[in-house]
C-alpha cells in the first residue's frame, strides 16, 4: 500500500514571478505610497513577512484590475438619486406642513 504525500492547499498557484515590495509595486503602479496604502485597504492582495508586504506579479494585477474605474456603457446614465430629483410640491402645501411641523410645543417644568 502506497500513502500519497500530502499536498497542500494552494498548490494550484503557478511561479510567483518578480516578487516587489511596498515601494517598488507603489512605484510599478505610478502612484505615491500614501495612496497605494488607500488602494491595498480596500484591494488586500499581498504576503506578508513580518511586518514587510511583498506583492507577487498576480497581487499586482489584481490591485490593478481594482483600481480600473467600470465604465457605464452606451448612453445609459444611472439613476439620480439626491435632493433634487424630484419638483418640488406647490408652495402652498409646503409652507403649510412646514408650519405644522415646526410649531413650538410649550416646555414642561418639573
Amino acid at each position: 500500500m502506497q500513502i500519497d504525500p500530502p499536498t497542500a492547499a494552494n498548490d494550484n498557484v503557478g511561479p510567483l514571478g518578480r516578487i516587489y515590495t511596498f515601494d517598488e509595486a507603489a512605484k510599478h503602479l505610478g502612484v505615491s505610497k500614501r495612496q497605494f496604502q488607500n488602494i491595498v485597504k480596500r484591494h488586500p492582495f499581498y504576503a506578508k513577512n513580518g511586518n514587510r508586504y511583498l506583492f507577487s506579479e498576480t497581487d499586482i494585477r489584481h490591485i490593478w484590475s481594482g483600481m480600473r474605474c467600470d465604465s457605464i456603457s452606451g448612453g445609459e446614465r444611472p439613476p439620480r438619486t439626491g435632493s433634487f430629483g424630484a419638483p418640488t410640491p406647490p408652495a402652498g402645501r409646503s409652507t403649510n406642513l412646514q408650519k405644522r411641523l415646526t410649531k413650538l410645543r410649550p416646555r414642561v417644568c418639573a
